[in-house]
């Protein structure tokens, strides 16, 4: 079908570019990805999915992907998803889709909390980044540097230097909450 992988890179975008541009049904997603699903692999999914500008037709892409691909590591198009959420400013669906991820089976890691903390920086609510940075040990996570440097990235964007030396004091006594940093 593609004779190089420029061509084949070339013909991924303007599927994400036809995708994007159609209403977000399940029905237009599915016919434009159906004459693909022979050629495609997850390789193929993610450049889609990384290019897509629409992100309520970029979920269903990821729906349609999930239902029709051999997936080997689906948390990659998952989190694709939620950085595809996190660039359109649409906290309330990454946090649908991160809650769909358990639903799947598809393990929520330090990648994904720092992609939805970020994301709700990005929509301006510095307090909703903090909410998720909270949720993490319930979900068996602890905050590392990288979770840190969201929240702080967060507050950076702000200007509100008085929390950035808050998370930073945190980090140099390796302590979030009582709980000590793994």
């Amino acid at each position: 079908m593609w004779k190089s992988y420029d061509a084949r890179y070339t013909s991924l975008v303007n599927v994400s570019k036809s995708l994007s541009s159609r209403n977000a049904n399940e029905e237009n997603v599915y016919k434009e990805l159906s004459g693909l699903e022979d050629a495609l692999v997850e390789q193929d999914a993610v450049i889609i999915l990384n290019n897509m500008t629409n992100p309520e037709t970029s979920l269903l892409a990821l729906k349609h992907f999930q239902n029709k691909l051999k997936l080997k590591r689906e948390v990659t198009l998952s989190h694709v998803a939620l950085k595809g959420c996190r660039k359109h400013r649409d906290l309330e669906r990454a946090g649908k889709l991160f809650e769909e991820m358990a639903e799947r089976g598809v393990k929520r890691d330090n990648v994904a909390f720092s992609t939805i903390i970020s994301c709700a920086g990005f929509c301006s609510l510095p307090y909703k980044a903090v909410q998720w940075f909270e949720k993490m040990p319930a979900y068996g996570y602890s905050a590392d540097h990288v979770l840190y440097s969201a929240l702080i990235d967060v507050y950076g964007q702000r200007g509100q230097g008085t929390w950035i030396e808050h998370y930073v004091c945190m980090i140099v006594r390796g302590q979030r909450s009582g709980v000590l940093m793994p």
